[in-house]
C-alpha cells in the first residue's frame, strides 16, 4: 500500500485482513498479523517455499496433461 491510510482505508483494510486470516488451505499464504503503525498498513504472511506459480508457469517447459490437471485440481481447492 502506497502512503497513509485514512480512517475508512483502515478500518477496510482491517476488516480484509482478518478475512484473508481466516482463510486456510495447502495452497493460501498464511497471515500471521496484520495492523496499521503511524497510519501506514501492514501484514505479516508465511513463508512459502520453493518458487512462484508465475515460475512455474512461465518455466519454458511443456506441461503433461497429468501436471496441469494436478494444479488445476489444487487452485480450484484453494
Amino acid at each position: 500500500l502506497a502512503g497513509s491510510l485514512d480512517a475508512e482505508g483502515r478500518l477496510r483494510f482491517q476488516r480484509e485482513s482478518r478475512a484473508l486470516a481466516r482463510v486456510g488451505g495447502e495452497a493460501i499464504v498464511p497471515v500471521h498479523d496484520a495492523g496499521v503503525d503511524g497510519g501506514r498498513a501492514w501484514i505479516a504472511l508465511g513463508l512459502c517455499e520453493g518458487g512462484s506459480l508465475r515460475a512455474r508457469l512461465e518455466g519454458g517447459r511443456p506441461w503433461s496433461p497429468a501436471d496441469a490437471v494436478a494444479l488445476a485440481l489444487r487452485l480450484c481447492r484453494a
